[in-house]
């Protein structure tokens, strides 16, 4: 998935969709994606907004969907 910042692998996007429905833990989502490289901030029920570490760049998730912020 590209995006005018850059791109989402694919590992990144099954991560985020894995995210959704995984434990949460003082707002941040425990999951494989620190893994990936990709830090998650939980600031509500239906909205994750991620920050891929090594390029800065800021991503929201809702419901599954990666958009740009």
């Amino acid at each position: 998935m590209k995006y005018q910042g850059g791109e989402l692998s694919e590992t990144q996007i099954g991560a985020g969709v894995a995210a959704m429905t995984g434990e949460f833990s003082g707002g941040k989502v425990m999951t494989a994606l620190e893994q990936a490289g990709v830090a998650w901030i939980v600031p509500a029920a239906n909205t994750l907004i991620a920050r891929e570490v090594k390029a800065g760049r800021i991503y929201r998730v809702t419901r599954g969907l990666y958009r740009q912020a």
